[in-house]
């Protein structure tokens, strides 16, 4: 049987041969306090996903304090409003934002922007459909001008789009 050849580790750089991480920097993936679990393992949750990173959701879309979007790659996607919270949410794409490892917040972590301002918009459009995918307000790495802060999403923004829409 032929040996897989050795990758290096996303985070530490040490060679290893299953997925992106070595055995001592595998993320450990923790649940919010009332979700469940099974919803991350659902046909549904995988097409959205899916669908998130086809359509060029595929660079955290944390944005810092001083304007600037993450570079690095979306490590998972993140619910702005928590799914055990808002279930009739779980699978919608204005509250599912790609983040890195970094600024990904933890379960029942008061500041869900790790130190930021919010994140860009996820793009989106329906499947099957022919229209264009919206361009990104910030391309990674790059500074928000400060006339766009108001367009990031934030728990705050998410609520009250949400509101707007009942």
């Amino acid at each position: 049987m032929p040996t897989r050849i050795p990758k290096s580790c996303l985070k530490c750089g040490a060679a290893q041969t299953n997925g992106a991480y070595c055995e001592d920097c595998q993320p450990k993936r923790e649940r919010p306090k009332g979700s469940d679990p099974r919803v991350h393992e659902t046909a549904a949750w995988h097409r959205l996903r899916a669908n998130l990173k086809a359509q060029g959701n595929t660079c955290c879309q944390w944005i810092g304090p001083d304007g600037r979007r993450c570079t690095e790659p979306t490590w998972a996607f993140h619910h702005i409003l928590s799914a055990g919270e808002r279930q009739d949410l779980t699978y919608n794409q204005r509250n599912v934002v790609g983040v890195c490892m970094g600024h990904h917040p933890k379960p029942n972590e008061p500041d869900q922007h790790r130190g930021g301002v919010g994140f860009v918009p996820t793009l989106w459009r329906a499947p099957m459909s022919n229209e264009p995918v919206p361009e990104a307000i910030c391309q990674p790495g790059a500074t928000l001008p400060m006339n766009r802060w108001s367009e990031l999403w934030t728990v705050e923004n998410t609520e009250a789009a949400l509101r707007r829409e009942q």
